[in-house]
């Protein structure tokens, strides 16, 4: 693993993406029926940010919680009303988070355990 802190500063780059990303997926939507999902890098920098984990950015789960020492799975949609997310079989974890964001307020997304 390559555990790296998600400080303010990375939270607040995490948030300035967070909104660019809407402002792109509303243009893309303009002229094409399927928009932008959002990007990983910004829904586990949040997650790990209000959850007090660390990210990951090697292999072995998105993330990692110091306090209880479990490898964390980080899903996400921003389809608020029907869409899934999907990851490997292969794929190795203590808990999964499920962030699902609701494109359409302007609140940050929320985050479900599993």
């Amino acid at each position: 693993m390559d555990l790296v802190t998600v400080d303010k500063d990375r939270f607040n780059d995490a948030i300035q993406a967070y909104f660019l990303w809407k402002e792109l997926d509303l243009i893309i939507r303009k002229s094409h029926t399927r928009g932008v999902n959002i990007p990983e890098t910004i829904s586990e920098a949040l997650l790990c940010y209000v959850s007090d984990f660390q990210l990951n950015r090697g292999s072995g789960g998105d993330a990692f919680d110091p306090k209880t020492d479990r490898v964390i799975e980080s899903k996400a949609t921003s389809n608020f009303d029907r869409d899934t997310s999907s990851f490997s079989p292969k794929e190795e974890f203590d808990a999964l988070y499920f962030c699902r964001l609701d494109k359409r307020s302007f609140g940050l997304p929320k985050a479900i355990r599993f």
